[in-house]
């Protein structure tokens, strides 16, 4: 007796179910002036494959790629199939008129092995309908979208912090008084001598590591060796060199195709920035008094009698809500944005008072659309993150998972994979694609030293970090195992002298870095779930680049002492990149060839390590020839 489609469709009412309204907020945003992305939940048992099926004139489907599963869906057993697992999409549609309209199409496989596979559609006036004229049509008016657009040279980038009195030496001339010997124990308040010609000197460096965007701790006027108590912000620390100095690397820097990051630091001033020291001279009659918050006044510095950060009375904060201090940032930014610099890193952005970086973005907008805006936000920064104040954060909480997963055990691969995940759920895609992940910074222990010196826990660190969506970022010396504790530890000169270099993990690294710009699905694809089966002590991902058929790449990485077997289901997205082909896919760090379509079974050595890409992928492992 045949069963219609009607009829079989009954019968997944119960096993699947859409989640998404476009009137609801993260649901549908738009990244530029035709794109718009849409996200899309699922409750039940996970489609073979989910469309969006959209007229915009011309009627186009465009798949919606899985990127996160919920935690039953990985320990799901028995009859229900995982029907209580819920799974979440995204689709981004490129659209060629002011309104859309679209209906979600879902694959389900059949109850039985051999059943054929039925199409539901899922709309505005009904689930699980045998037709997409049953189900109705979402609209959404695209121009009425708020637009959050990042800079797309975003994609494939990986960014290269420099603390500038530590990088290199190489104008004595400018040395400060007292500058100590190149590679001694670095203190508070001790110079070596740093300095912008020395960045511009070691540019060949980066180029050959390959990073596309160096990101400079404040090089303005300080009495400090970190800059971040500025006494002028629109003058180079003598220290550093002179303002022809910048300009010649930033003429450097654009000559080879990277960008330059400055350090902002606008919620406070040092005490001798010069209004300050104006305001402790003449109090009341200074016309710069309400630059700041001030008590009370003669000026008291122990306790402070004016607002200062974290109470440190070095640090005065200024008042941003008065229109001549907005107004003089807003200058200092034309001054260096004129001078070349491609963004902003934000120090301490959530100290501010409310309103300032929603005009301050758009100056910086104004004046470059491509400038790159990330905040320093240390825990949940959605609030930042609506389009209308940063494009992303340093992800600090990236670093703390890996730290918690592969150093400390303290939590497994599933949550490892579920927190990370959480922030594609929670953040707008383009900020969640363009987020700064770090493993370390000028306020951290360096990785090295959180790792005990374990060079393979810090290689499967930085795999993780490159392969996964956002800017990978490596704060300089890394790469060469440097190590130190939190500050001043972190903040040691870079060990030019390669005898006390870790070559083979700096080796690990480029290699690391060329692949992130070369694989497509790395620099630009989206994130796709992948299970583990047999072990939570390995962790994987995927990455899928949608628009043309650009590849993929899953990413494997092992804390175990033990060989582990385990099986990955990779989703029909990224089994279909392989084509089905005899052992369709490649390691790019050792060369191995590995079988399987949509479950592929890997037995993985102690730490292992994989990245794995369809061998039509054209990129040669660098296990055996490596990354020139």
């Amino acid at each position: 007796m045949r069963v219609d489609a009607t009829e079989r469709l009954a019968a997944f009412l119960t096993a699947g179910r859409a989640e998404h309204d476009p009137r609801l907020p993260g649901s549908v945003g738009r990244s530029g002036r035709r794109q718009v992305w849409l996200r899309i939940s699922w409750t039940g048992r996970r489609p073979v494959q989910l469309h969006v099926v959209y007229d915009d004139g011309a009627v186009r489907r465009q798949p919606a790629i899985c990127f996160a599963g919920g935690e039953q869906a990985n320990h799901n057993s028995g009859a229900d199939n995982g029907s209580g697992a819920r799974w979440e999409y995204l689709a981004r549609l490129d659209v060629r008129r002011p309104v859309v309209l679209y209906v979600l199409e879902a694959e389900l496989a059949g109850a039985a092995q051999h059943d054929p596979a039925v199409r539901a559609y899922y709309g505005p006036e009904e689930q699980a309908a045998a037709s997409p004229l049953s189900a109705g049509r979402f609209r959404v008016d695209v121009e009425e979208l708020p637009l959050f657009s990042v800079p797309r040279w975003i994609q494939g980038a990986v960014l290269y912090q420099i603390f500038p009195d530590r990088f290199y030496n190489a104008e004595r001339s400018n040395d400060p008084p007292g500058v100590e010997p190149w590679g001694g124990e670095p203190s508070f308040f001790n110079f070596f001598g740093g300095d912008l010609e020395g960045i511009r000197r070691r540019l060949d460096y980066l180029a050959a590591l390959g990073v596309s965007a160096i990101y400079l701790n404040p090089i303005v006027e300080a009495p400090s060796n970190h800059r971040y108590d500025a006494a002028d912000y629109m003058r180079v620390d003598p220290a550093l060199g002179q303002l022809s100095d910048f300009r010649r690397l930033v003429d450097d820097v654009h000559r080879r195709g990277m960008k330059i990051i400055l350090d902002a630091v606008f919620n406070h001033t040092g005490e001798t920035f010069w209004a300050f020291e104006d305001v402790v001279r003449r109090g009341p009659d200074s016309p710069y008094f309400h630059w700041y918050h001030v008590h009370q006044w003669p000026i008291r510095r122990d306790p402070p009698s004016y607002a200062c950060w974290w109470n440190l009375p070095h640090l005065p904060k200024l008042n941003t809500t008065n229109p001549e201090v907005r107004a003089y940032l807003f200058e200092v930014t034309r001054f260096w944005m004129g001078l070349g610099a491609d963004g902003w890193r934000l120090d301490v952005p959530n100290e501010l008072e409310p309103g300032f970086w929603q005009e301050w973005r758009e100056l910086v907008k104004g004046l470059n659309p491509d400038a790159f805006i990330v905040g320093e936000i240390w825990h949940d920064a959605a609030e930042w993150l609506r389009g209308d104040q940063f494009d992303a954060v340093m992800n600090y909480p990236l670093r703390d998972a890996l730290i918690a997963f592969l150093l400390q055990r303290s939590i497994g691969a599933r949550e490892l994979v579920e927190r990370l995940s959480a922030q594609a759920r929670h953040y707008p895609p383009p900020a969640f694609y363009s987020l700064m992940n770090l493993l370390g910074s000028h306020d951290t222990e360096r990785i090295m030293t959180v790792a005990s010196h374990d060079r393979r826990a810090v290689q499967a660190m930085f795999l993780f970090a490159m392969a996964w969506p956002g800017l990978p970022a490596i704060y300089y010396g890394d790469e060469v195992g440097m190590t130190g504790g939190k500050d001043p530890g972190c903040r040691r000169c870079f060990p030019w002298d390669e005898r006390r270099q870790d070559l083979a993990l700096f080796r690990f690294v480029r290699a690391l870095v060329h692949l992130r710009r070369r694989v497509r699905a790395l620099a630009a694809g989206e994130l796709a779930a992948v299970e583990v089966e047999g072990s939570d002590d390995v962790a994987a991902f995927g990455r899928l680049a949608v628009r043309g058929r650009e590849g993929a790449a899953i990413c494997v990485i092992s804390r175990s002492d033990e060989v582990q077997a385990v099986s990955l289901d990779v989703g029909e997205e990224l089994a279909a990149e392989a084509e089905g082909r005899e052992a369709p896919w490649t390691d790019l760090l050792s060369g191995r060839r590995i079988q399987g379509g949509r479950r592929l079974m890997l037995e993985l050595q102690p730490w292992d390590r994989m990245l794995l890409v369809p061998r039509r992928a054209g990129v040669r492992p660098i296990g055996r020839a490596g990354v020139r």
